[in-house]
Parts: C-alpha cells; structure tokens; sequence
C-alpha cells in the first residue's frame, strides 16, 4: 500500500509512534498531492518498508560485527557459499546507500520533508562517509593482501 505523502508536526508524529504500537488515535493529515512532483520517490522515513528494510540492516551489521574481525583476525578468508554470501551483503549496503539518498528526511520541527536536496545534504553530512567504508568488501581487500 502507498503511504500518503504528509507533512507531519511534531504532536502528529507521536500520534503516529502511538498508532504503531497499538494506542488507538484518530488524527488528521494534510496530504499533498505531489503526483508531477519528482520527490514523490522518496521514501518515507517512518514506512513499513524502511522500517523493515532498518531492521534486515541492523540483522545484517550483528553479522558483519562478529565475522569481520574475525576474518581480518585469523585471515580466514570466506570461501564457497559463505564467500557469496558476504558479497551479496556488500552489495546490500549499497543498496542501503542508494535507499539513503531516496528516504526523506525531519527538519528541526520534526516535519517529513520531501526533498531531494534536504535528503542528500542531511545523509552527506554524517552517515554517507561512515556507510562508503562500511561498503569496502573485506573479502577482496583480503585476498588482494
């Protein structure tokens, strides 16, 4: 299902947090219609789909946490099945990158703007360095080493 496109206010968004965990809240929204708006392809911030796509992200992060130091450690390079495995979660981060740029982002207000330019100036300012470094297969690095 499409999330309508809303400008939320800081009370609407605990009237949101509170309808996601089961409080029952009956709100209004002022919904843009942005149908010739190219911003209509950001993604919301708090959508099922970002939520859920969050938490495969912190799932795959665990893993990485606990199998790059250990590779790096014991230089046990992944091989066969596991080798695959781990560069399609490389690829996945990357993945995350390009969901980074299209995810709409709060101002200081607490209101969802859809911009692209508010999008790429927010995630380019902290996490678009630290997710380019969280990107380097450490498997190649490895076996180029």
């Amino acid at each position: 299902s499409r999330i309508p496109n809303v400008r939320l206010l800081p009370d609407e968004l605990a009237v949101l947090h509170g309808a996601i965990f089961g409080q029952e809240v009956v709100q209004s929204h002022h919904v843009t219609d942005r149908s010739n708006d190219p911003s209509r392809f950001l993604i919301h911030p708090h959508s099922n789909f970002r939520t859920r796509w969050d938490i495969i992200q912190a799932i795959i992060l665990v893993y990485v946490a606990i199998m790059v130091p250990f590779r790096v450690g014991l230089r046990e390079p992944a091989v066969g099945n596991m080798y695959i495995f781990e560069l399609t979660i490389d690829a996945l981060f990357v993945v995350d990158i390009v969901f980074n740029f299209f995810t709409a982002v709060e101002d200081e207000d607490g209101c969802v703007v859809f911009s692209f330019a508010a999008t790429a100036k927010a995630y380019c300012a902290f996490w678009f360095p630290i997710d380019i470094i969280a990107c380097l297969p450490i498997d190649i690095i490895l076996k180029l080493s």
